[in-house]
């Protein structure tokens, strides 16, 4: 008989690391009969941004309440049902949770998510780079459950991704990154064992007389707003920019 329910908590910063300038993760505590278990929400947010036990001062708090009541609600499923067993051991809890959330959820469902986590705090740029991923991702349609994820699907989705014209680097950087970045996800988290990048070879940009390194949107960022120390740099600081802008070589 079970007399005492587990309590939950959402739980801010719980090592004390965040400052003005650097984020802490949200995390779901679990206590029962002097245990506690921490369960990672994946949301890292400021310490502005954190007030009377809620999330406040940023434009993602729908999108942020949403992932939250998820978690929630899984946790205290898995809960109900160790209650209905007559057993609640919290070091089964992270198990229980994978196995609720493998029942509904697809991989697309999982890589919507995670990109919502992901674009988290990110700048506009990035956040569009992930939903251009995703629209393709489900156009081409050809990986829907975990198990669609493959040797012979990402070769398929490599060969589809050629078929639009896209370059080797483009292909990489903006669609098989991003693709194997939830991959390796979902094996973290329990939902996948295995990662088929790993067992095939995708072509990246290797000329020798293409770019090897490309400025990120922040350090493009950083190079547009920095003041320049003359004024003949400015010119031809602003000169580049105008060019990154209208893609003059």
């Amino acid at each position: 008989m079970i007399n005492k329910l587990p309590q939950i908590t959402i739980v801010y910063d719980r090592h004390k690391t965040s400052s003005p300038t650097k984020k802490a993760t949200l995390e779901i505590r679990v206590s029962h009969n002097y245990r506690q278990k921490y369960i990672s929400t994946g949301i890292m947010i400021y310490p502005n941004q954190w007030k009377n036990g809620k999330v406040v001062n940023c434009d993602d708090i729908l999108q942020i309440s949403q992932i939250l009541d998820a978690q929630l609600k899984n946790i205290r499923k898995a809960l109900y049902d160790m209650v209905e067993e007559g057993n609640i051991d919290l070091t089964l809890l992270p198990a229980r949770l994978r196995r609720i959330e493998n029942l509904s959820m697809t991989f697309i469902d999982y890589c919507i998510q995670r990109a919502s986590i992901r674009k988290f705090g990110k700048r506009k740029d990035t956040q569009e780079r992930y939903d251009r991923f995703l629209r393709l991702f489900k156009r081409w349609g050809r990986i829907v459950s975990f198990t669609d994820v493959d040797e012979q699907n990402i070769l398929s989705y490599d060969k589809y991704l050629t078929g639009t014209g896209m370059k080797p680097y483009s292909k990489w950087n903006n669609y098989h990154r991003f693709l194997n970045s939830f991959i390796m996800d979902a094996i973290e988290e329990g939902y996948m064992k295995r990662n088929p990048y790993k067992w095939i070879s995708i072509h990246r940009c290797n000329e020798t007389k293409s770019i090897g390194k490309c400025l990120t949107s922040e350090e493009f960022h950083l190079l547009k707003v920095k003041p320049m120390p003359t004024k003949k740099l400015e010119r031809v600081r602003d000169l580049f920019v105008f060019q990154t802008y209208t893609c003059l070589s």
